[in-house]
């Protein structure tokens, strides 16, 4: 919610996924956004396509 605030009550930015997952993709926010604590957002343009944000923090 760090990169995109406006977005937290929009229930197409929602998805259910494992806690696997979840942390897969916590992750790669922090690497590419740049979200966590401690760290500097990358001003990083915003994945929204849940197929592309699966091959990346797959990759």
């Amino acid at each position: 919610m760090e990169v995109q605030p406006v977005s937290k009550a929009d229930i197409d930015n929602l998805a259910v996924i494992c806690r696997k997952c979840h942390h897969k993709k916590t992750e790669w926010e922090r690497q590419y956004y740049g979200t966590g604590d401690g760290n500097v957002l990358t001003n990083a343009k915003p994945v929204n396509d849940i197929t592309q944000i699966s091959m990346l923090m797959n990759s």
